[in-house]
Parts: C-alpha cells; structure tokens; sequence
C-alpha cells in the first residue's frame, strides 16, 4: 500500500531483544482532507535493509511511504496474550505532483489516500444484481409429440408423468 504525508518526525536506530533486532520508527503527517484542523499522524516502522531509508529525508518532506501491514501474536510475561501490528515501510520517494502528473498519474495516490499495492492483478467487477426469472407466458395446452404419441402413465405415475 501507499500513502502520501509529510515526514513529521523519525526516530534513532534502536535495538530489540536478545537477537538484537535492529529498527526504526517514523512518523508521517497525512491531511485530512475534509478537515485539515484535524491531520493524521501514522507512525511506521523500518528493518532489515529498509533501517535507513528515511535518512536521505528531513522533517517536512513531502513523501510517498510504500508498506505492508504485519501483526503477530505475543504472550507477555504476565501470560497474556497480544496482538503487535506495525506498519513496515519499505519504500519511500520523495513526492512529485509533477512527475505524477508526468506518468499518468495512475500509480500515485491522492493527497491523504490509501492504495492498494499496484500490480499484475484483474480488475474487480462490480456486483450485478441477480437477473430476476421472467413470467412464463400464459400457459397454453401442450401439443403431444410424435415421440410421445401413445404414452400413458404408469399406476404410480400422475397425468404429468412424475411419481407424486
């Protein structure tokens, strides 16, 4: 997914854990378009080989974050059982309403928007409503066939030739 905001503030390098696990967090300011008084503030997380990709940014920029969502379940040491969710970015570009304008503007979102990742997937149809079943015209008597010609039901058998 993507979305666009400016960088609001990013953290240090810090470390977790007896393996280390090397991150970092930042925050991105997204507008609220329908009242700007009231913007969002959407804090991510960076790993691994995307640590240091906010370091090419300042605080202010404007910029397009690509990320996942990743949840897991953890027990604390009370024995309760959490759900940890983080927004891992990995992808971010400084944004360009210019250059998006430039490419078709297809693959950038709106000021303030989610996306869904772009890719090699079919479109989505729309939700048609079942067709109804149409009136049968008034019904008029069937004309024997030649292959039906001499055909009476059976004892067990009612006039329309079925057992009940």
């Amino acid at each position: 997914m993507d979305i666009i905001g400016k960088l609001y503030r990013k953290g240090q390098v810090q470390s977790r854990g007896a393996n280390g696990f090397q991150f970092r967090e930042f925050i991105i300011e997204v507008t609220n378009p329908q009242n700007p008084q009231w913007n969002n503030y959407v804090p991510f997380q960076a790993s691994g080989n995307s640590l240091n990709l906010v370091d090419n940014f300042n605080e202010g920029d404007e910029l397009v974050v690509t990320f996942d969502i990743r949840g897991r379940m953890w027990t604390n040491p009370q024995g309760e059982e959490r759900c940890i969710m983080n927004l891992n970015a990995w992808r971010i570009n400084r944004y360009d309403p210019a250059m998006a304008m430039q490419q078709g503007g297809m693959n950038v979102p709106q000021q303030g928007a989610y996306q869904q990742p772009m890719g090699n997937f079919a479109p989505q149809q729309a939700y048609q409503q079942p067709f109804a079943p149409q009136q049968a015209p008034a019904s008029q008597p069937m004309q024997p066939s030649q292959a039906s010609v001499g055909f009476t039901p059976g004892a067990n058998q009612g006039a329309d030739g079925l057992p009940f």
